[in-house]
């Protein structure tokens, strides 16, 4: 009844990792209590023409289905984003834009300030200012996502760009000083587009987690042997990569990334390969040992009458690492692991000490 209960619960959720770590489970061990080839090779006919089926409905139905969902979640478009780089400089801000550049300018001889946008040789961009909000635009260009102004406040020059609806603000404190980049929070920092592993275009995958891997595998150039330290993420992660993350949006403007959302990268950066690999090797031992235990059930199950106990333990933590490739290692969850996973293991031993004993009298 409680299995059922979290089951109702967890498709209430709509969490798609949630949902396919509990199909995999089960696939899992139904490929596990399979004897025979032939069975298994029929159990995973059955499983492909079922989710055939499944998405051939969905599509004729109208809205989209939730297989249909969980497959643009995981391959959307590769998107080509006209944004490229930003840099500030000493006098001027350059834009890479569309395969083109636009320096932004506030000069002033004393008397007057004017604002001027120019290509990489110096040639001036013609400017129009928009009657709905009074920023300029580029007369020349049908770019309507990008608009921009700019304002001298005392000795401060401030110049602004926005891209959609993100502001992209410089100041130059006074003369001698360059242009800095203010963040939405009001921090002062420097754009910088940060390495990336693979997935170019492809960012919004799994719920943006592509950005997140494509910029933690570089890291580990650096982290690998020793580790950044735990829970310093945060400070090894290049927050400055602006571009990229106004480019997927502005909900990743607008916060900190702490955690790469996958426990192995998480634990490769922070504690180093090393005790990505003995983490790996510990939990893979119990799983695939506990694993063949519950296999050959049928035949010791009168010698240990406990070894059903063992299989609660072996699926929660089967479900933990799974869930681990595209989630972090949280304090509201690891201790439950940890728990559970000793639980499992000390019971496991218990359970295959008793078979041995038994066998041994015989």
């Amino acid at each position: 009844m409680t299995a059922a209960l979290l089951l109702i619960n967890l498709w209430g959720t709509r969490s798609k990792t949630g949902i396919l770590t509990v199909f995999l489970l089960f696939f899992g061990c139904v490929l596990l209590l399979l004897r025979t080839g032939r069975k298994r090779v029929l159990f995973l006919t059955g499983t492909v023409c079922c989710l055939a089926a499944y998405l051939a409905v969905g599509r004729m139905l109208p809205g989209n289905s939730f297989g249909e969902k969980i497959l643009e979640n995981a391959m959307p478009e590769q998107k080509h984003y006209r944004l490229q780089e930003v840099r500030p400089g000493q006098d001027e801000v350059t834009i890479l834009y569309n395969n083109e550049t636009y320096c932004m300018k506030l000069e002033s001889d004393g008397n007057k300030t004017w604002f001027s946008i120019t290509d990489e040789k110096g040639q001036p961009y013609e400017l129009v200012r928009r009657e709905e909000d009074g920023r300029f635009k580029l007369k020349e260009k049908s770019y309507k996502t990008l608009s921009f102004e700019a304002y001298r406040y005392g000795e401060e020059y401030h110049l602004v760009m926005y891209q959609k609806n993100i502001p992209w603000e410089f100041v130059k404190k006074n003369q001698d000083s360059p242009y800095t980049y203010v963040t939405l929070f009001g921090k002062e920092d420097i754009p910088l587009n940060a390495p990336y592993a693979f997935g170019k275009g492809y960012e919004r995958a799994f719920s943006d987690r592509f950005y997140l891997w494509s910029r933690t595998v570089p890291l580990l150039k650096k982290y690998m042997l020793w580790g950044s330290g735990p829970n310093t993420f945060a400070l090894v992660f290049p927050q400055n990569d602006y571009v990229t993350r106004a480019n997927i949006g502005l909900d990743m403007m607008t916060q900190i990334i702490s955690r790469p959302h996958s426990l192995y990268l998480q634990t490769a950066v922070q504690t180093g390969f090393l005790s990505l690999i003995l983490f790996m090797i510990m939990t893979g031992q119990y799983v695939y040992q506990a694993a063949r235990m519950l296999k050959g059930q049928e035949n010791r199950a009168h010698q240990c009458s406990s070894i059903f106990q063992n299989a609660p333990f072996l699926l929660s933590v089967s479900a933990y690492l799974i869930m681990g490739a595209v989630n972090d290692s949280l304090v509201v969850t690891a201790p439950i692991f940890w728990a559970l996973f000793g639980a499992g293991y000390g019971l496991f031993q218990k359970t295959d000490q008793m078979y041995i004993n038994s066998k041994s009298r015989q």
